[in-house]
């Protein structure tokens, strides 16, 4: 398997509209599995904000002070409808995970579908003017760093400019890289999945480009993202009962996909090893 190629794990009827309708559902942030998810990484980001900062001259120090200021009230705004929409797609590096396997078989139903992630995330970079591949971090003293980063870059900006209209500028491309820094932070305890992410920031975008799905206890918004079968390379089979028939009914069912489509090489197929037993 290359660097960039990872797996999405999903049920039989997931399976069917990837393949078949060359598509991928990228979720709200704010609906995913773990709700809070999204809130957590935004409370870090604000007590990291919080934290004093060192190395600020003391002619600074207001000026500072009110760039802070200003970052904590436009964060303080994320939830209004002039908000960012967030969409993320989630991947693994591992493509035989038994918490994913658990998540995703319960009726001997799991597949993993394996990606060429590069040469989709570029593909999608045409299509969606902000889309991100990148890799969740789940530990606290990278997150630290890379929001000090973020601070720090932004703050030489800031300082460069004169008028109120390009000080809100600095602030508002600051919020959204902060924004996108939130939507790949988790926490620790999900660090063996080895996530990666494709995330779309939908700003002002047409409303009609988002659909809703039924979800557990509400409605769940989402977007439909363009995925060729063409770069789907394996397809693992999650752990299931009767692995001949789930094998030969995939097969069957590639065969008549890409063989009607030759310009596509059909992904292989494999069998988890994951002793698990749905």
């Amino acid at each position: 398997m290359s660097f960039f190629s990872y797996g999405h794990y999903t049920t039989a009827t997931g399976l069917l509209g990837v393949i078949g309708h060359q598509e991928l559902w990228a979720t709200n942030i704010k609906f995913l599995n773990d709700e809070h998810e999204f809130q957590h990484a935004l409370d870090l980001i604000k007590r990291i904000i919080a934290t004093p900062k060192g190395g600020i001259g003391r002619s600074l120090r207001r000026a500072f002070g009110d760039y802070l200021t200003q970052i904590r009230l436009t964060l303080d705004t994320l939830d209004s409808y002039k908000a960012e929409s967030v969409f993320t797609l989630s991947f693994s590096e591992q493509t035989d995970l038994l918490s994913q396997w658990r998540g995703y078989c319960p009726d001997n139903s799991g597949y993993c579908i394996v990606f060429d992630a590069e040469m989709l995330h570029s593909k999608l970079r045409k299509i969606f003017d902000n889309c991100h591949l990148v890799r969740c971090i789940y530990n606290d003293s990278k997150k630290t760093k890379e929001i000090n980063r973020v601070i720090s870059e932004n703050w030489i900006r800031y300082r460069g400019v004169n008028s109120k209209k390009s000080k809100a500028a600095v602030i508002h491309g600051l919020v959204r890289e902060i924004v996108l820094l939130a939507s790949y932070f988790k926490h620790c305890s999900f660090e063996e999945e080895q996530e990666h992410r494709l995330v779309f920031l939908l700003e002002y975008g047409p409303k009609s480009d988002i659909k809703f799905r039924a979800g557990d206890s509400s409605l769940v918004p989402y977007i439909e993202i363009p995925a060729p079968r063409a770069l789907i390379k394996r397809v693992v089979i999650g752990p299931n009962v009767n692995k001949a028939l789930a094998k030969r009914a995939l097969d069957a069912y590639l065969e008549i996909i890409y063989e009607t489509r030759r310009r596509s090489r059909r992904p292989t197929i494999e069998f988890a090893k994951t002793p698990y037993r749905p």
